[in-house]
């Protein structure tokens, strides 16, 4: 995955997808001239303790929480 579309998928500005690669979040590979990271170690990274501690969550962020929550709760009362 480039920067752009961990971007776009997070709601993440490209500029803070590039800081968690220099902060070695996310492995990148080059690949002739774009850098791209394996889908599996960007969602080890989504799924990250740094990532769920992010203080200023981006909108689509708070949505996947939400979206989360509401599946658990339908799971719970199912039960």
């Amino acid at each position: 995955m480039t920067a752009a579309a961990i971007s776009q998928l997070t709601g993440y500005s490209k500029k803070t997808v590039l800081t968690w690669a220099s902060l070695g979040m996310i492995r990148w590979f080059k690949n002739a001239q774009q850098q791209y990271a394996p889908k599996e170690l960007v969602m080890k990274h989504l799924l990250s303790r740094e990532f769920r501690e992010i203080r200023n969550k981006s909108d689509t962020h708070e949505e996947w929480i939400r979206e989360l929550m509401e599946n658990m709760n339908a799971q719970k009362n199912q039960k």
